[in-house]
């Protein structure tokens, strides 16, 4: 009980610290009297302290779950120090170099990652990639005013194909992707992306994909060896038996890199690619 109350007392600490007092209680209480189920509210914009432009969320959805590990749990934040010096040294040695870093956010959600990466790495350009309609709807009002974002409305594979969507738990970050012919949804790959532009290079790929991580590491990984820093979160507690952190690690262990968990995610980083400058 007092663990759980300290918790409760932290996450109402963080909220007034992002969010001033008046937008923490608006906040909480929207959350405590929102509605949930399919039929989402529509989102109302919230303001981060220091920061320019609001962002959007549905109140009493799991949109204010992932609000609060971005915003307030700060997960993508690096937690070593040292590592996150060398990833820094390395964005700005690209710039230096007039290279443009890339980062690509597949399962960006509502584009919270994608903005709080954007106002962390204001030169970089960003692809959000998010399938699912209203999820995307909102994503692109989260990520209006920022130039440095591409919002895409794909599934991120290792192959061009088509997917269908799921949902079993009716919360708006629980899609799922399913390979199928007739889903409707396309998908793009990592390669691709990275060839959109020139005088860019890779720097960071984050994935949260509910469990189809197994399909964007089965083939086409050429890029793994690109990318300094891969964000991953793992989802076997949620698919016994699938294998979604085996997927992922099958492929990063073929090569050196050091491991830091913050939260739910993982951070893997290639101490060759960040110490060397810009990716060969």
């Amino acid at each position: 009980m007092i663990a759980k109350l300290a918790r409760r007392a932290l996450i109402v600490t963080d909220s007034i610290r992002v969010l001033g007092i008046l937008g923490a209680v608006r906040a909480h209480v929207g959350n405590f009297v929102g509605k949930r189920g399919t039929s989402f509210p529509r989102s109302r914009p919230l303001r981060i302290k220091g920061w320019m432009r609001p962002v959007h969320y549905r109140m009493g959805s799991s949109d204010w779950p992932v609000l609060q590990k971005i915003f307030m749990e700060e997960d993508y934040h690096i937690p070593s120090p040292a590592h996150a010096r060398a990833v820094d040294d390395l964005y700005a040695q690209l710039l230096e170099r007039g290279v443009r870093p890339i980062i690509v956010d597949c399962g960006a959600n509502i584009g919270l990652a994608s903005v709080w990466y954007a106002n962390r790495f204001p030169a970089a350009r960003i692809y959000a990639i998010e399938p699912e309609p209203n999820n995307f709807a909102i994503l692109e009002r989260n990520c209006s005013g920022y130039d440095q974002i591409i919002p895409l409305q794909v599934a991120i594979s290792d192959r061009e194909a088509q997917v269908a969507l799921t949902n079993s738990v009716d919360e708006p970050w629980a899609w799922e992707t399913t390979e199928s012919e007739n889903g409707g949804i396309a998908t793009t790959t990592i390669d691709k992306l990275y060839g959109q532009e020139s005088g860019t290079a890779p720097f960071i790929v984050k994935v949260d994909i509910e469990g189809f991580e197994v399909e964007l590491f089965r083939s086409n990984v050429e890029w793994v060896d690109q990318t300094p820093v891969i964000v991953f979160e793992s989802h076997d507690s949620m698919f016994p038996g699938r294998g979604t952190a085996h997927a992922i690690l099958s492929v990063l262990l073929a090569h050196p890199r050091e491991y830091l968990q913050r939260g739910e995610n993982m951070f893997a980083i290639s101490r060759t690619l960040t110490q060397s400058g810009v990716p060969r």
